[in-house]
């Protein structure tokens, strides 16, 4: 195959087990360099000595990653591999800002899963029911949380399963909030897009989530599975209708500051074709 093809660059975009099979099967055939885009700090459990991906990491002449929490996370692999650093802020297609509804309306969109924070946003929902009755929750997605999802809550949380790609901005605009309380996050595009439709994220601290969220600013940052915090954080946000309308400006104002995807794009494959050019490995052995 890569006699055939001829690839001056391999660019392994995240790390699946039938990335490391590939690159076995084809073992010391590779003489060009291998470029790994590493979107997500992985489970503890993936990173041991001797586990799939510290065995795929071993074979990278270089990563290019979207947050600093993941460019520590490979630079406490290897030291020796050069980690190049980029954003994925990108301006998305243009939308208008519609007025923010009357009632307090909360936003989570996203897989349905634990690392997701969920339970922490349905906790945190629970606290604020006594002072904020008429506080809602519309929960998006699909995932192996549905069931807990629809078992744990009455008539303040609706359940809207999968959405469409395309309805996405509409619930966005029927938002006042939108919470984002990961326990891990790559990077957001929810907050992206929240943020060129003009409203406020409050967000957990992880990841690339603390650069798109400017603490204060355009929302707020909480400690990632505090449920006392995040609930503090919704009481202090959705009690306050000029401050969210302000803080959504403020991140319409900064996401049209953003590059174009074009741009990003540019910029990214200039920094990946640079590795192509540096130190190339003559060899690299089979991997066990």
């Amino acid at each position: 195959m890569l006699d055939e093809f001829q690839p001056g660059l391999v660019v392994v975009n995240e790390f699946v087990p039938q990335t490391l099979a590939l690159l076995n099967l084809l073992g010391s055939s590779i003489t060009v360099p291998c470029v790994l885009v590493a979107h997500a700090v992985w489970p503890r459990s993936s990173r041991a000595h001797g586990s799939p991906f510290h065995t795929l990491l071993a074979r990278m002449d270089a990563v290019l990653c979207f947050s600093a929490e993941v460019a520590e996370w490979i630079a406490s692999f290897r030291k020796d591999v050069p980690v190049e650093q980029t954003s994925l802020a990108c301006k998305p297609l243009a939308a208008p800002v519609v007025p923010l509804p009357m009632d307090p309306q909360l936003l989570f969109c996203g897989r349905l899963s634990a690392e997701k924070g969920l339970s922490t946003l349905l906790d945190a929902v629970d606290l604020l029911a006594a002072d904020h009755p008429d506080l809602k929750l519309t929960i998006a997605g699909e995932g192996p949380m549905h069931r807990d999802v629809t078992d744990h809550h009455g008539e303040n949380v609706t359940v809207a399963g999968r959405v469409p790609h395309g309805r996405v901005g509409q619930l966005i605009d029927a938002a006042s909030v939108v919470c984002i309380p990961s326990l891990q996050e790559s990077f957001g595009l929810v907050a992206l897009e929240a943020a060129w439709r003009g409203r406020p994220v409050i967000a957990s601290s992880v990841g690339g989530l603390s650069l798109i969220v400017a603490d204060g600013e355009t929302g707020l940052l909480v400690e990632p599975g505090n449920a006392e915090q995040l609930a503090r954080a919704i009481g202090v946000m959705v009690g306050n209708r000029e401050r969210m309308q302000a803080m959504g400006q403020a991140a319409r104002a900064r996401a049209e500051a953003w590059p174009s995807w074009d741009e990003h794009l540019r910029e990214a494959s200039a920094r990946i074709l640079a590795v192509a050019e540096g130190e190339r490995r003559i060899a690299h052995p089979a991997l066990d």
